[in-house]
């Protein structure tokens, strides 16, 4: 899903929380917020970022051997929280290396 798509989609669910904002105000908005939080998950080495009622990211570095040559990696756990109103269905987890 593109962050348009989801504003527009949030935008005709939450009529009254974007009243007095354009389409195009909001999906800035979202990708500046969206920007910190990546800003944020890049900058640590070791650890968690949690964004409260979103996700949250955990940062482990891992050791790799390919070829006979160690290397060192990025690997990032993300966690996305689930509303009670979607209890049925389990958090979703997305893992990603980074290969910077």
């Amino acid at each position: 899903m593109k962050i348009n798509e989801a504003v527009a989609k949030a935008m005709l669910t939450n009529e009254r929380a974007f009243k007095d904002i354009s389409e195009a105000q909001a999906t800035r908005v979202v990708k500046a917020a969206l920007a910190e939080i990546a800003k944020e998950v890049d900058e640590t080495n070791e650890g968690k970022v949690s964004v409260p009622g979103f996700a949250s990211f955990t940062v482990k570095q891992v050791e790799r051997d390919k070829d006979g040559e160690k290397s060192t990696r990025k690997r990032i756990m993300a966690r996305m929280k689930v509303r009670k109103s979607d209890a049925d269905e389990t958090d979703d987890a997305v893992e990603e290396d980074d290969d910077d």
